[in-house]
């Protein structure tokens, strides 16, 4: 039987961060200017519109070239919409392989490794067995994603931690994972730990 789930602070904390358009919105645009997936305009449109905040000039730009390419001579000849609207609205012309430009981040499976990696970030500091910190981690997984891996073999789960947070292979011992997943923080999160400390 599973456990209650545990509130963490840092957890709330880091959702707190990034429902706050002023954290959120910078991210998206960095993560447009390096892909340049038009994903990340419309997460900041839908950002704007729930906060009523005013567009930033990057996402009203993006905007103007898309109606700038919408009205085109070139989109009016074109009688296969299906063709025409990614390339209006900046998609990149398909490549064959694996991702999706809708789902930048992943599927749902990735959704979920990522979920369990942060509460495996948070037990690993209990334990100095990372199997424990493992099963506690699941344990204190939402019944949503949680339930998902619960199939999932420890050497597969292990695996997509360690590949979550950079790494190349699956430290053996709970320093080493403690060391590595602080770095990871440090870089990822680094404003948003300092604040947590002068609090």
């Amino acid at each position: 039987m599973k456990k209650d789930r545990e509130q963490f602070p840092f957890g709330e904390a880091l959702l707190a961060y990034f429902r706050d358009p002023d954290h959120s919105l910078p991210h998206d645009r960095a993560q447009w200017e390096e892909t340049r997936n038009p994903y990340y305009v419309w997460e900041a449109i839908k950002t704007c519109g729930e906060h009523k905040r005013e567009f930033p000039d990057w996402v009203r730009d993006y905007l103007i070239a898309c109606a700038k390419r919408m009205l085109s001579p070139e989109s009016a000849r074109s009688k296969d919409y299906r063709t025409v609207l990614p390339s209006i609205l900046g998609f990149p012309h398909a490549k064959r392989g694996p991702g999706h430009p809708l789902q930048p981040r992943g599927n749902e499976e990735s959704d979920d490794y990522m979920c369990l990696a942060h509460a495996f970030s948070i037990e690993i500091q209990k334990t100095e067995r990372p199997a424990d910190a493992l099963g506690n981690a699941l344990n204190s997984t939402s019944a949503r994603w949680g339930e998902r891996l619960q199939d999932k073999d420890d050497k597969t789960l292990k695996t997509n931690i360690a590949k979550y947070y950079g790494m190349k292979r699956v430290p053996r011992t709970a320093d080493e994972w403690r060391r590595i997943i602080y770095l990871w923080h440090v870089v990822t999160f680094g404003p948003l730990l300092k604040d947590l400390s002068e609090k």
